[in-house]
């Protein structure tokens, strides 16, 4: 993962700063979000057509913080109240960097996901169920399901956790989280390297002009007179 190479799937995902959204997302910790859950897809008896199969009639989903990652609950088809567990599975840069801004970055990058990722997913899944509402439409998240035993699962990490909205490829909670982490650290890397770029600059010597004796005088180091400026030296022809 090289500095500034992370490309971020959505504006809509990143418009938010990561302080500004973790702290959104504690006040809507007990929210419940409109989004569609889903597992799988099926085929419209009376289209044909593939749709997805909705888990969760009312489009809605109360999701909460835990120490593992999510935790995410809804009603079924059948009235009852189901709860899915999210598990943060975050994967650390082991990448030899090439530069220190690029070491500045992976450290950043695997200390953010470490100590707040979860609840920059949290924040992250909030944010964008309730933005894809303002631009009219409803979040999906898909639950992958392949790597998967048995029919009842109630357990997926965020690799196995989809975002689909609209105008935007798939991908998942931790790539997304990752992502969102990746442009914080970039920025915050480019800060720091302008910054200290400025420093070493005002504290490099300053140019002089043309010759060393510039705004120097004579009798405070010893030398000759100042040597003159050469264009009295040449005289126009015809004269």
């Amino acid at each position: 993962m090289k500095l500034m190479k992370q490309r971020v799937l959505s504006l809509t995902l990143i418009a938010v700063s990561v302080l500004a959204m973790m702290v959104a997302a504690d006040r809507a910790n007990a929210s419940v979000e409109k989004i569609i859950l889903t597992n799988e897809m099926v085929t419209d008896a009376e289209t044909g057509k593939q749709a997805y199969k909705i888990l969760n009639p009312k489009q809605e989903a109360d999701i909460t913080f835990t120490s593992f990652g999510l935790e995410v609950k809804f009603e079924d088809v059948s009235g009852k109240t189901q709860t899915v567990r999210l598990f943060a599975d975050f994967q650390n840069n082991t990448e030899k960097p090439s530069s220190e801004g690029e070491a500045r970055y992976i450290d950043m990058m695997n200390t953010t996901l470490a100590t707040q990722g979860i609840q920059l997913a949290g924040a992250l899944l909030k944010q964008t169920a309730k933005r894809m509402i303002e631009e009219g439409g409803v979040l999906v998240l898909k639950f992958d399901t392949s790597r998967k035993i048995g029919f009842v699962v109630r357990e997926y990490s965020f690799s196995e956790t989809y975002l689909v909205a609209s105008g935007s490829a798939s991908a998942s909670l931790a790539e997304v989280t990752g992502r969102m982490a990746s442009a914080q650290a970039n920025k915050a890397v480019e800060a720091f390297m302008a910054e200290r770029a400025s420093k070493i600059q005002e504290l490099a010597p300053k140019e002089r002009p043309i010759g060393f004796l510039h705004d120097q005088k004579p009798s405070a180091w010893g030398g000759p007179k100042m040597i003159p400026m050469c264009e009295p030296l040449f005289i126009p022809v015809g004269l």
